[in-house]
């Protein structure tokens, strides 16, 4: 159903929930963008920006109390996790405009990476209901994870620069430092203990910038795929970078793919984990299970 007929022909309010650090990109003239390419004659909008003292989430309940029909998240996936946690379940619909560092969930859905195209997707996009993800009962929408990328998120969020170039050069730093660990990871197949290098909980196919690391997850099949890296010798990651941006790393002997609705994964001692790239200490026991159908979401009509 097109966003044009899913409250009648009333015009919808819309609000811009716009995070000015996303991705190190500026967001200076994203007013006179919005003010360009939306559809007047269907939305009224508003623009509202992040600041450090009010979270996305808190903004965003406040957008639904207020009587919002679409919040749109102006940023990165962790701008995306945010403004999707305070319209779970609401019946408000989200629009995304993609801006941050790899933009995962953006990719993975469709939405255009120029800005311009983002907006005027808002005026003909279609609504569909997507699942969220729970890990100890935080939610994300793309993707989690424990091991060497929720390292790399937890030093890149305490990176000075942002942006894909600063991702890169933690990432390759970073590679033949990193120790693998045991983990425990109980799901609908059975309980399997293995060496890991990282385990990643996919609701979308990719990290981002076209990284894919489970091509064949879906974000509206009630299920989560799990994608394990065994540890991993120097000469094998030329061969695991070209699957993961080609698409065929399912093909990679190096990774195990899991799916299911819940999972339970231990290891030997706390520490960080991301929840849509964004750094999170949890504990020994991580509870990972999907929420189905909890989110409406705008996205390109085919």
């Amino acid at each position: 159903m097109s966003i044009g007929y899913f409250r009648g022909n009333l015009k919808k309010r819309i609000l811009f929930l716009i995070n000015p650090i996303s991705g190190g990109i500026s967001k200076k003239h994203l007013p006179e963008l919005i003010q360009k390419h939306l559809d007047h004659n269907k939305f009224d909008d508003e623009i509202r920006y992040w600041t450090d003292d009010k979270n996305a989430t808190e903004m965003t309940r406040s957008a639904v109390k207020e009587g919002f029909d679409v919040v749109v998240a102006a940023g990165g996936d962790g701008t995306i996790n945010q403004v999707a946690d305070g319209l779970r379940h609401s019946g408000v619909v989200m629009g995304i405009l993609p801006l941050g560092s790899g933009n995962g969930l953006a990719r993975h859905l469709r939405i255009p990476l120029k800005t311009g195209e983002a907006i005027s997707l808002l005026n003909t996009a279609k609504e569909a209901s997507i699942d969220t993800q729970l890990l100890n009962g935080n939610s994300f929408v793309n993707m989690a994870g424990a091991g060497f990328d929720a390292h790399i998120g937890h030093l890149f969020a305490r990176a000075t620069k942002r942006g894909f170039s600063s991702y890169t050069r933690i990432t390759v730093g970073e590679l033949l430092r990193y120790k693998a660990m045991e983990y425990e990871i109980s799901g609908d197949s059975g309980t399997f203990t293995m060496p890991a290098f990282l385990v990643s909980f996919a609701n979308g196919t990719q990290w981002g910038n076209n990284a894919i690391i489970a091509p064949h997850a879906s974000v509206s099949d009630g299920r989560l795929d799990v994608a394990i890296m065994r540890k991993i010798a120097p000469y094998e990651i030329p061969s695991l970078a070209f699957r993961m941006f080609n698409g065929s790393i399912d093909k990679a002997s190096a990774l195990q793919h899991l799916k299911g609705k819940r999972f339970i994964l231990r290891r030997d001692h706390e520490g960080p984990v991301h929840l849509d790239g964004e750094p999170h200490m949890e504990g020994k026991e991580l509870v990972v299970e999907v929420d189905p159908k909890s989110l409406l979401v705008l996205r390109p009509q085919s």
